[in-house]
């Protein structure tokens, strides 16, 4: 029997519009459903649900950068833009497809979209934050609500 294999954290990222996220530092994927109450009468104590309505969010967290030539990653300007013109953008969570697993960071010609298995829909900009702190690099933080279902790509 074949040993379950566990992702490295750092090698998993998230990309929009086909671009990952510049200098990011964690990200998420979240999944939830509404639950209906299909309880009757026959099941004494105990409440019975059904699920509902499904959903997703993505975010992540970042050191904050701007890039004059944002060819290959996001950067906080590129999500200010699609957050203001209320844009909906494609998000591919998953690992790059050139990730090496070594120390050597970013690939010359940036990260490549993920290979397959990956997780992939569309979704709207909903949450946009950058911080500074005295003393330390600055951050940004976005959240990303779906809009539509999210697929998981095999091939």
């Amino acid at each position: 029997m074949a040993k379950a294999k566990y992702v490295n954290g750092k090698d998993l990222m998230i990309f929009i519009d086909g671009k990952a996220i510049a200098l990011a530092t964690s990200c998420s994927l979240s999944l939830s459903a509404d639950t209906m109450d299909a309880g009757n009468k026959d099941d004494g104590c105990w409440q019975a649900n059904d699920a509902g309505d499904l959903s997703w969010e993505a975010s992540t967290d970042a050191l904050l950068s701007f890039d004059e030539d944002r060819t290959t990653d996001a950067v906080y300007e590129d999500l200010f833009d699609a957050f203001v013109a209320r844009k909906l953008v494609t998000v591919t969570f998953g690992i790059p497809g050139n990730a090496v697993g070594d120390c050597s960071g970013v690939p010359e010609a940036g990260w490549q979209e993920p290979i397959a298995p990956y997780y992939e829909g569309s979704a709207m900009i909903t949450s946009l934050e950058a911080t500074g702190e005295k003393g330390s690099a600055s951050t940004m933080s976005v959240t990303l609500t779906g809009n539509g279902p999210v697929s998981k790509v095999t091939e």
